[in-house]
């Protein structure tokens, strides 16, 4: 179960982007997009939550991939926005030279409709990947390590490169605890 909760949790951001596009090019109306957006909202809540019950007791390297796994498709979906919206700001700019007026309207329509939802979820699984990199850094790095990386894993961007460093350090670890190779 735990590799499920793992692989659903990481392809998050894919099935943002999906539902997305369903509604914006298949979905006519305001309802299904809500509606939408609502049960992303409720799976996205669910999928963070799950993974970390069902991984209360799992391997250390599994945890510190996993959170690689999640960090790195949600920047890659946040970049994506951003670049979006800077596409969406330059033609509400070239349409307000024209003369078309109430683009700023569109622009922040667009970030409280189409990408809070991502945002949220984002959270919910950051708070999750912070509470598996308190685990699995649980007896592998001090305290104070453990909680530095614990509180950067609610950072965007913090978060990637505090889950490759805690993966650097779960590989070093545990390379030691391996018993040497006898030569003979």
């Amino acid at each position: 179960m735990k590799k499920l909760f793992a692989v659903l949790t990481a392809l998050l951001p894919v099935i943002y982007a999906i539902s997305m596009q369903l509604s914006v090019f298949l979905i006519k109306g305001d309802e299904a997009l809500f509606a939408m957006l609502g049960i992303f909202l409720l799976i996205g809540f669910l999928l963070p939550v799950s993974f970390s019950i069902a991984t209360a007791a799992a391997d250390k390297r599994f945890l510190a991939i996993c959170n690689l796994w999640f960090y790195a498709g949600n920047l890659l979906l946040f970049a994506y926005e951003i670049v979006l919206w800077c596409i969406r700001y330059h033609e509400e700019q070239i349409a307000a030279q024209n003369g078309a007026m109430g683009g700023g309207l569109g622009l922040a329509l667009l970030i409280i409709i189409a990408y809070m939802p991502h945002w949220i979820i984002y959270l919910c699984v950051r708070v999750s990947g912070a509470i598996s990199t308190a685990r699995t850094l649980k007896g592998i790095s001090g305290e104070n390590a453990r909680m530095a990386h614990t509180f950067l894993q609610l950072i965007p961007a913090a978060d990637l490169l505090s889950a490759i460093w805690v993966l650097r350090k779960v590989n070093a670890f545990q390379a030691c605890q391996q018993p040497p190779i006898e030569m003979k």
